[in-house]
């Protein structure tokens, strides 16, 4: 609506994750380094929390795409499972032939799956969404396939993402055998100030802004506004950039952002 307005080629700040609008502060990229060394090692949990907000899924379908050239990786959304409903979606997910119909059948197909990846030197990564959620029945069967090997090495990695302003208060949800087994632990935070700035004008010029659009205190009153929370950045600037193609306006200052942030409740 009102990308001819700023001269832009695409909405900025679109909600859902974008790959080619993706920023990473340095603290995140250090958080990708790490987590893919933990996950070419051999065994144990990994754990990334971030409370609501904070970009988990885009950082993990960045790292994804960074690994595909050697993890074939699945997504549990819906952590909340009976053992049955579980082994059925990663059979699903595999896309092993036919219908699921025992455990005994699924184990053959997995076996036989995994030894074809490890011929190729790949492996498999299971990313549990919402790992704070996990029923008892979906915490076993984790922990189960955690523990299946291949020529002695194990090929299932388990990464555990959660809900939580805090890792380690997300990890004490996680019950006993899981937290035993836990290797790897990072947590997303917040941007800063000054990466909230770089994050705003790095979405602008790749969605074809030719100058900085939002006046530096109205990025400045965003990052008061949103605490550095990517999700609430993004809602922010494109209502403001909304209301100032309504009104007219071509640069986007504190007052329009603070009218926004009312409009939308955060203030």
């Amino acid at each position: 609506m009102y990308h001819s307005h700023y001269k832009l080629k695409r909405k900025p700040f679109e909600a859902s994750p974008d790959p080619e609008f993706i920023w990473l502060s340095d603290k995140q990229i250090e958080i990708i380094t790490h987590l893919e060394k933990a996950i070419a090692m051999d065994g144990g949990m990994l754990v990334l929390a971030g409370d609501i907000g904070m970009g988990k899924t885009t950082f993990i379908n960045y790292l994804v795409t960074a690994l595909s050239h050697h993890i074939i990786s699945i997504i549990i959304s819906y952590p909340d499972l009976d053992e049955h409903s579980f082994f059925e979606f990663i059979h699903g997910e595999f896309n092993f032939d036919g219908k699921y119909q025992s455990k005994g059948a699924f184990l053959y197909h997995l076996d036989q799956y995994l030894r074809g990846l490890s011929a190729q030197g790949k492996f498999a990564l299971i990313i549990v969404d919402d790992a704070q959620d996990m029923s008892p029945q979906t915490i076993q069967a984790l922990l189960f396939m955690a523990n299946i090997k291949i020529d002695q090495k194990k090929v299932i990695k388990i990464l555990l993402m959660g809900q939580s302003e805090n890792k380690d208060k997300f990890i004490g949800k996680l019950g006993n055998d899981i937290r035993q087994k836990i290797t790897f632990s990072q947590q997303l935070d917040a941007l800063t100030q000054s990466e909230t700035h770089q994050y705003i004008n790095h979405r602008l010029k790749k969605a074809g802004a030719a100058n900085c659009i939002f006046e530096p205190e109205a990025i400045d009153m965003v990052f008061s506004v949103s605490g550095g929370c990517p999700r609430l950045i993004n809602s922010i600037c494109d209502n403001a950039l909304l209301s100032g193609y309504s009104e007219g306006v071509y640069n986007i200052g504190k007052n329009l952002i603070e009218e926004c942030s009312k409009a939308i409740g955060l203030l």
